[in-house]
């Protein structure tokens, strides 16, 4: 779960979270996946991650590395969109809708970064941090000609 700015995939609980806050509509999450539990990651984070990949390929040639970060950043879907509303000042409920049809989702997802740590690599954005720099895109002009082209 790489999240930031400029995501197109609307979808995605991250900025279709912002972009339903910032149009004054109600975030949306599946009732059964409400509380699963996912790992999510700052972009900017995983692109330092493959750079450094990059520059010790003779190193790390052959070898599969896990980028994730970390134990602050584990939240629950509700939890994250708890978390992105109250960001924004937003005290707007939560809909919860039933799927129409069955997903075989998994219930607790993320990654054991152990490897890619002995290299040196740390993420260096909080959840809080990433999150306040993807919303302040969204709600930027530049973000807001963006997203609302796709909603």
């Amino acid at each position: 779960n790489i999240y930031g700015p400029a995501d197109p995939n609307l979808s995605r609980i991250i900025p279709g979270t912002i972009a339903h806050i910032l149009n004054g509509e109600p975030p949306a999450i599946f009732e059964e996946s409400q509380y699963h539990i996912r790992e999510y990651t700052y972009i900017s984070d995983v692109v330092e991650a493959y750079l450094l990949l990059a520059e010790r390929i003779e190193e790390t040639k052959g070898k599969a590395y896990n980028v994730g970060a970390g134990e602050g950043n584990i939240l629950s879907t509700r939890e994250l969109v708890e978390k992105i509303a109250s960001m924004m000042g937003s005290n707007v409920r939560i809909k919860v809708i039933p799927r129409r049809f069955p997903v075989r989702e998994i219930k607790t997802q993320y990654l054991l970064s152990e490897r890619i740590r002995k290299l040196g690599w740390r993420p260096k954005v909080t959840i809080e941090e990433g999150l306040w720099r993807t919303i302040k895109w969204y709600a930027s002009e530049e973000g807001k000609m963006f997203w609302r082209y796709w909603i």
